[in-house]
């Protein structure tokens, strides 16, 4: 995931649009920060789209407040679970050849590439 981010990130620096404003000092202030919103939305949009197309999708926070969770234990995602699951079988399935491991790494597959994943 990190090398896709660093990807993501460096290609996101060529979406920035530049700016000419003239006129009063407020006014240009303004369209200085009304572009660099709009850059900031460019980049994330970019980010988004860039690591869905490298086979990561963005997961919502269904969390209410991190302040109320965070003393509960680190739960993982149904995709997550299946990943490091598929993961584990794929291992058993190519370094200890167990037939079983490959066709449980084939079934996982399907359900994960059914939930978004790009395996």
């Amino acid at each position: 995931m990190e090398y896709a981010n660093a990807q993501c990130n460096i290609g996101a620096m060529g979406v920035d649009r530049g700016m000419v404003a003239w006129g009063t000092p407020s006014y240009v202030a303004g369209a200085q920060l009304g572009n660099a919103i709009g850059n900031a939305i460019r980049q994330a949009e970019f980010k988004k789209n860039c690591m869905i197309m490298q086979g990561w999708k963005q997961v919502p926070n269904t969390q209410k407040s991190v302040l109320a969770t965070s003393n509960l234990p680190a739960q993982q995602s149904p995709m997550q679970a299946a990943l490091t699951e598929w993961g584990a079988a794929s291992n058993r399935c190519t370094v200890e050849k167990d037939k079983a491991a490959c066709q449980h790494r084939d079934q996982l597959e399907i359900r994960l590439k059914a939930m978004g994943a790009h395996i």
